[in-house]
């Protein structure tokens, strides 16, 4: 399972599928402001991507090792 910054699976407030899902689609973000308050502005909108409801808006492999290894 998916786990990024805090240990914790994202939407792990979330206990139903759908509101996941609906989460997802409303744009909102699966982890509190809070949990990753330690983690760089940059870092955090990129993992984010990687993520992306949207396919075309995730990096490719060659775009993430870049992002690493400048970062």
């Amino acid at each position: 399972m998916l786990q990024l910054f805090s240990g914790q699976s994202p939407y792990s407030w979330l206990t139903q599928a759908m509101h996941v899902i609906a989460a997802r689609v409303g744009g909102i973000e699966p982890f509190a402001a809070r949990q990753i308050a330690s983690v760089e502005y940059g870092h955090k909108r990129y993992s984010l991507r990687c993520i992306s409801n949207d396919s075309r808006d995730r990096p490719d492999v060659s775009g993430i090792v870049e992002f690493l290894g400048t970062s």
